[in-house]
């Protein structure tokens, strides 16, 4: 790995358009502003530079103090190496499509984060490159990683990425109308609640990507799975599937629950007992609302065995159009350093995928830890995605709709349908 240089501390007025802004290490340049658009850093009289330079497409962290921090870590880097970094922070919303874009644009990222769905899609179209060769020559032990984590880098035997940062989905709960004693291991525990006058059971898992997303872990509870490798279509619409349709409609319960899931901040408030979130959902939560007493267990599965939860996260990947592969795994490999990672995964709530860097002295983000050890990778097939987002997702969200549900068979037949046809076709 890189060794570690110390830094002076960046002294740079931030400016506004096309500026260029020089500080005694470094010279920043903005196109668009502090908080967009690119930022290409390169070093100071007092860096020697390689002339090699190298476009870094990431997520824009929400807010300026983490913009800034993100902006220090690549300077570090500069600092380093001399390689001059182009910096495109992007908001996460937009991100996929932008990436996209690039592909048609003068910059073409030479590194980039990637969700964990999207590698199979971006390698069986040859947009980024297995980087096993690198792999050899890396001061990196692999075994380190979550392995489910690495393992979503994985397509067809070959390595496109490594992992980043990674979470879980958990069951928060408040604990104002909930005792710790009285969290759920169980499907039955969690469902049979005794939940206060006016107040809901389980806020839901949303429509679309969501809704896609949490079921895995409720299918595989059953002991079904979203997809079959063998036959190479989806499997989501079985028996298991139908019980944890079920299952969720269950836990969705009455009209009451209905009109306060539809309410704003409605678990944040006070009038929800559950919630399913992610480490990202945290300190959110709690600066919306300072006096909100947060609890929370690993999923509850069905039979109090396996504690299923689906992971996310953001992995990084090079580009086969990029201009310089070689440059973009040093930067790769330095972003993977314990202080980098730890500070990247700052910005969104994540946790190292380096399990040793994880670490937290707060006991709602232990349970997120905790969660690692049973984590469900989503199906490693192209096209999967948008099988998540655009049918599957669908299909669950219309199922739990209140006041027009669909048969749970009709929906998942529906879905199943067009999600082959993805399939078929990526």
């Amino acid at each position: 790995m890189l060794k570690k240089k110390s830094i002076l501390p960046l002294t740079a007025v931030l400016l506004f358009g096309s500026s260029l802004i020089s500080s005694c290490d470094f010279n920043y340049q903005y196109s668009g502003s502090e908080s967009g658009g690119d930022i290409i850093i390169s070093g100071g009289d007092s860096v020697s530079m390689t002339g090699e330079s190298i476009n870094f497409m990431v997520y824009q962290p929400s807010n300026q103090d983490h913009q800034r921090a993100l902006q220090n870590l690549i300077a570090e880097f500069v600092n380093e190496t001399g390689i001059q970094v182009r910096l495109n922070a992007v908001p996460k919303d937009s991100y996929d499509a932008t990436f996209r874009a690039s592909f048609r644009g003068q910059y073409v990222p030479d590194l980039a984060y990637m969700d964990q769905p999207l590698i199979a899609t971006y390698a069986s179209d040859g947009e980024i490159i297995a980087i096993d060769d690198y792999l050899n020559d890396l001061d990196l032990d692999l075994t380190a990683f979550n392995q489910a984590a690495l393992a979503t880098n994985v397509y067809e035997g070959k390595t496109y990425g490594l992992p980043l940062n990674l979470t879980a989905s958990v069951l928060f709960y408040n604990k104002a109308l909930l005792s710790d004693e009285d969290a759920p291991s169980t499907w039955e525990e969690w469902l049979s609640t005794e939940v206060p006058a006016e107040t809901a059971l389980f806020e839901g898992v949303g429509a679309g990507g969501y809704a896609g997303w949490y079921f895995q872990a409720f299918i595989e509870n059953c002991g079904g799975s979203l997809y079959d490798e063998t036959t190479g279509q989806v499997a989501f619409n079985s028996a298991e599937g139908i019980e944890a349709a079920q299952f969720l409609k269950d836990l969705y319960r009455n009209d009451l629950d209905s009109t306060i899931r539809n309410s704003s901040n409605a678990f944040i408030n006070g009038d929800i007992v559950y919630k399913i979130g992610s480490s990202y959902d945290i300190d959110n939560m709690r600066a919306q609302n300072p006096n909100l007493d947060l609890g929370a267990v690993v999923m509850p599965s069905k039979d109090g065995t396996h504690h299923y939860s689906v992971m996310g996260g953001e992995n990084l990947v090079i580009p086969t159009r990029g201009k310089n592969h070689d440059a973009a795994m040093r930067l790769m490999e330095f972003l993977l350093e314990e202080e980098n990672m730890k500070l990247l995964g700052s910005f969104t709530g994540n946790f190292p995928s380096i399990t040793e860097y994880q670490e937290t002295d707060d006991p709602v983000k232990q349970v997120i830890i905790d969660q690692f050890d049973e984590l469900l990778m989503r199906p490693i097939v192209p096209g999967w995605m948008e099988v998540n987002d655009l049918y599957l997702g669908e299909a669950i969200g219309d199922i739990l709709d209140h006041e027009q549900p669909r048969d749970i068979s009709e929906a998942l037949t529906w879905a199943e349908a067009a999600a082959n046809q993805v399939l078929a076709r990526a």
